[in-house]
């Protein structure tokens, strides 16, 4: 039966794009909806909010509605009659994306849940193929190049169906699989069909033009790399959901030695970094933002000013800064979230990486504009 309260909350949540107002109006329905004990409600307004929240950046909320979700649909079926069964799984795929950037989800939880997911496909009729994929993306998020190789086979080797990620997505995990075996050369030629325009999809090219900027920078093909900057960035600019990505900008431009556009990279994305619940993409949000301060320090800067969120500790009322002292505490911040994610991934490869990202930025310092 339609709850006429109801439909006027989620009437209103229908027209706004994601975000955390749309998130907000969603939670209050569902709220409602628990109260009134409306389960086809609370089932319909949480599968909005996970699609709402995975294009919003707002992975904690999404893995809690899906998670209930989840639960409802095992217990009660015939509850999910108006949703194809297709999009429940394909919202399981999103999760199992959402869960990686959260330390304290285990790897063998991971693990699990990817099982857990290639039984519901075959189950529901589909190929493993989408399966495989997310359990080798979940291993080489993790750096285990070694136990991704066995499910990077499998993926290949399954037939294509309707769960399978787009071309773009799948050309994109290939790009990051090159790099992390460390060859530059493949990932780039990975990528060329991305960059070239020929494939695309809701965050391809985004994500690809942030992660061939290092590959490129080793490679001496700046032009090229000042080309996916100024491309990419744009398209992400202010855009929590793609807070990794704008780390990988900030090293870029670190790199560039262009002070002037790192504080607007910074000031930008430093705002989404302190409210975001995706503790991974903060982290490598606070180290990019160290390595950044710590160039300005190298290049005689003593004294800076700067708009830094007022919710962080670090945060000085009258903006002014010593960039040694702040690029402490963000690098501090960030080491000692990385040291979780070593400690659930069973290797170093994230501390290792925030490294190797450091390094390069810091080999770089072309002459910029180090004036505000």
């Amino acid at each position: 039966m339609s709850n006429p309260i109801l439909d006027i909350i989620f009437g209103g949540a229908d027209g706004l794009p994601p975000g955390r107002t749309k998130a907000a109006l969603l939670e209050h329905t569902i709220r409602e909806a628990d109260a009134a004990g409306d389960v086809e409600a609370g089932i319909r307004a949480r599968m909005d909010l996970i699609e709402c929240c995975e294009y919003a950046g707002l992975d904690d909320k999404a893995i809690v509605a899906f998670s209930w979700c989840l639960a409802q649909y095992d217990a009660r079926p015939e509850l999910f009659e108006s949703f194809e069964q297709h999009d429940l799984l394909w919202k399981y795929k999103w999760i199992l994306g959402s869960v990686l950037p959260f330390p304290a989800i285990s790897r063998e939880r991971i693990e699990e849940m990817c099982e857990d997911y290639a039984c519901r496909l075959e189950r529901a009729g589909y190929s493993r193929r989408s399966a495989n994929y997310m359990h080798w993306r979940c291993l080489r998020e993790m750096g285990d190049a070694e136990c991704a190789r066995r499910p990077f086979d499998a993926w290949q080797a399954a037939p294509r169906d309707e769960m399978a990620d787009c071309n773009a997505c799948e050309g994109d995990g290939i790009v990051a699989w090159h790099l992390l075996l460390g060859d530059d050369q493949r990932a780039l030629e990975a990528a060329r069909p991305i960059l070239a325009g020929h494939l695309f999809c809701a965050c391809v090219p985004e994500v690809t033009h942030a992660q061939v900027l290092s590959p490129l920078i080793r490679l001496g093909r700046r032009e090229e790399a000042d080309d996916c900057h100024r491309r990419g960035y744009r398209r992400i600019a202010g855009n929590a959901d793609y807070l990794r990505e704008h780390a990988l900008h900030l090293h870029y431009v670190t790199w560039r030695g262009d002070a002037r556009r790192g504080v607007k990279i910074l000031e930008q994305s430093l705002p989404l970094a302190a409210a975001t619940a995706v503790v991974g993409d903060r982290c490598r949000l606070y180290w990019a933002v160290a390595v950044f301060l710590e160039s300005l320090v190298m290049r005689g800067n003593r004294r800076r000013k700067l708009m830094i969120p007022a919710d962080l500790p670090c945060r000085r009322e009258d903006d002014s800064y010593k960039p040694a002292e702040l690029a402490e505490w963000f690098r501090a911040a960030a080491l000692a979230t990385a040291a979780r994610f070593d400690e659930r991934n069973g290797n170093d490869s994230f501390t290792r990486g925030l490294h190797e990202a450091r390094a390069l930025a810091l080999a770089g310092g072309a002459t910029g504009d180090d004036e505000r």
